[in-house]
């Protein structure tokens, strides 16, 4: 294992939203592991019906907004406990 990749579904305003968020394994970063698996979790939950996802990052944390950002999320002036809110959708 070099990680984990979860989606929270949750509903909202009548909708639904997937709250996703990733961790690499230190020794496996930086080999494209997070976008990866996002890309195909983010894929799977569109394929799925789900309308909107939305990760939480810290906005110091570059590679994870690199992430959200390749998998088409962006970054919106909300911030959660000090992360800044990244949606699609």
């Amino acid at each position: 294992m070099v990680g984990t990749m979860q989606a929270t579904i949750c509903p909202e305003q009548g909708s639904l939203v997937a709250v996703v968020a990733w961790t690499i394994g230190t020794a496996h970063q930086g080999q494209g592991l997070a976008t990866e698996a996002a890309d195909l979790m983010a894929s799977w939950l569109r394929q799925q019906g789900i309308p909107r996802l939305r990760a939480h990052i810290h906005p110091r944390h570059a590679a994870s907004m690199a992430v959200a950002a390749a998998i088409g999320l962006q970054p919106t002036d909300t911030m959660v406990s000090g992360e800044r809110r990244w949606e699609w959708g």
